[in-house]
C-alpha cells in the first residue's frame, strides 16, 4: 500500500524538530511505502527574514534517508477564526496524490485540511493525529467561526481519527461529537531493563529531561526540591537538557548547588544511562503531547509524576503506574510522598515498568498496521 504523510512539524534541511514522525514511516517501511507533503507557509515579502519563517525562505523539496519529501504551498492568515480561510484556494491537490491509497495527517492543521482537500478531489481516505497544538487551537477559536467549521468537517470526513492521551479524546468527543483511538507513542525493547537496577542507598536520585523552555516548567521542579533538600539530605537532583531558560533556572538553582547538576544536552545513551540510576522523574510539562521520555524513564524503572490531563495521561494509570498533579502545590506533595515513602515509589516504577513493556515501538506498529489495513 502506497501512503503520503502529510506533516508540517518534521526535521527540514533548514530547522530541527522533533523525528517521532520519521521514526513511525521508518518502523512502518517494511509493509507500506511511505512519501510525505510538506506544507509550507507563503510568507510576505517583508516577513521573509523575520526569525519565525526564515527557514522557510530556501526550502525546497528534499529527501530525507528514503523518504521524498515535497514541499506544497498554503495561505495561512494571522487570525484564528480565519486562519485557514484561503488554503483550499491556495493549495493545490498534488496530481501524483492519485498513486496512494490512504493519506494520514499528522496534525489536524493545516495537514488535515489539505488531506479533507484532497480527499474531496480525489476521493482517497485519510486518517488525522490530533496534536497539543491543534488541542490549544481548539480551545481558543470559537465554536461557530470558521476555523472550527473546518475543523468539524476534516474529523466527520476522517476514516480514523488519532489521539496520543486521553485529554485529546475527551477534548474531540465534548467539542466535535467525534471518537477517537488512543495510540501512544512507542519505545525501543531492548531500552527497557529486564529487571529493577539497584539503587545507592545513600543517595535518592530525581531526574528531570527536557528543553529548558518555560513550558517544561522546570522551575518547579527545582522549587520543590529544594525545598525539600532542607528535610531530606539525601537527595539528589539531575536537570538534563538545554535551552533558553538556562541562565534563569541555574540562579535559581543557587540554594542547593551542592545538591543539582545541570548536565546539558547528552546523547540518548547516557540519558538512558542517567535514568537508570535514578528513582524518580519529574515532567510538569504543558502543552504536551506525549513525551517519549515518559517511556524512557518507566523503562528504566523510575516513580514518574507529570501533570494532569498533559503527556501520557491516560496511558499510564493514575496512582498505580505514575502520578499526576494538578497545581505547583499538589506537585510538591507527591513529590515529598514519593521521597519519603520508598514502598509507594517502589510499586510505581514496578508498575511503569510492566505497562512499558506493552508500550514498545513492535506493539505501537502493529497497531497502525491495523489501522490502516482498515482505514483503506
Amino acid at each position: 500500500m502506497n501512503i503520503l504523510y502529510i506533516a508540517k512539524n518534521i526535521p527540514t534541511p533548514t530547522r530541527k524538530a522533533n523525528r517521532v514522525i520519521f521514526t513511525l514511516a521508518e518502523k512502518l517501511g517494511e509493509n507500506f511505502s511511505i512519501d510525505f507533503l510538506y506544507p509550507k507557509e507563503i510568507v510576505p515579502v517583508f516577513l521573509k527574514n523575520h526569525q519565525k519563517y526564515r527557514h522557510l525562505k530556501s526550502l525546497s523539496s528534499w529527501t530525507y534517508n528514503s523518504f521524498k519529501i515535497i514541499t506544497t504551498s498554503y495561505l495561512r492568515l494571522p487570525i484564528k477564526n480565519f486562519e485557514f480561510l484561503f488554503l483550499p484556494l491556495t493549495f493545490s491537490v498534488p496530481q501524483h496524490s492519485t498513486n496512494y491509497q490512504l493519506v494520514h495527517a499528522h496534525y489536524l492543521l493545516p495537514d488535515g485540511f489539505m488531506a479533507y482537500q484532497i480527499f474531496k478531489k480525489k476521493g482517497i481516505p485519510y486518517l488525522v493525529t490530533i496534536r497539543d497544538t491543534d488541542i490549544q487551537l481548539i480551545k481558543k477559536i470559537k465554536e461557530n467561526g470558521h476555523t472550527s467549521k473546518n475543523i468539524k468537517k476534516i474529523l466527520e470526513n476522517a476514516s480514523q481519527i488519532i489521539v496520543l492521551n486521553s485529554h485529546a479524546r475527551e477534548i474531540v468527543l465534548n467539542r466535535y461529537g467525534v471518537q477517537s483511538k488512543l495510540i501512544p507513542s512507542g519505545i525501543e525493547s531492548k531500552e527497557i531493563l529486564k529487571q529493577p537496577p539497584e539503587y545507592d542507598e545513600d543517595k535518592l536520585i530525581v531526574t528531570t529531561v527536557g528543553s529548558l523552555i518555560r513550558r517544561k516548567q522546570i522551575n518547579w521542579v527545582i522549587n520543590a526540591f529544594i525545598q525539600l533538600h532542607k528535610e531530606f539530605s539525601n537527595i539528589f537532583l539531575r536537570i538534563i537538557g538545554e535551552g533558553p531558560e538556562f541562565d534563569k533556572l541555574n540562579i535559581l538553582a543557587e540554594e542547593a548547588r551542592e545538591a543539582i547538576e545541570f548536565t546539558g544536552q547528552v546523547p540518548k545513551p547516557l540519558v538512558l544511562d542517567f535514568l537508570k540510576e535514578s528513582e524518580i522523574f519529574l515532567l510538569p510539562s504543558i502543552r504536551e503531547t506525549y513525551g517519549l521520555v515518559f517511556n524512557e524513564a518507566a523503562a528504566n524503572h523510575n516513580a514518574m509524576i507529570g501533570l494532569h490531563l498533559e503527556g501520557p495521561c491516560g496511558t499510564y494509570e493514575e496512582d498505580n503506574e505514575m502520578l499526576f498533579a494538578i497545581n505547583f502545590e499538589d506537585f510538591y506533595q507527591k513529590l515529598k510522598l514519593l521521597i519519603e515513602n520508598p514502598r509507594k515509589r517502589k510499586s510505581l516504577a514496578d508498575n511503569a515498568l510492566k505497562k512499558v513493556h506493552n508500550l514498545t515501538w513492535e506493539n505501537i506498529i502493529q497497531k497502525y498496521h491495523e489501522l490502516y489495513k482498515s482505514a483503506h
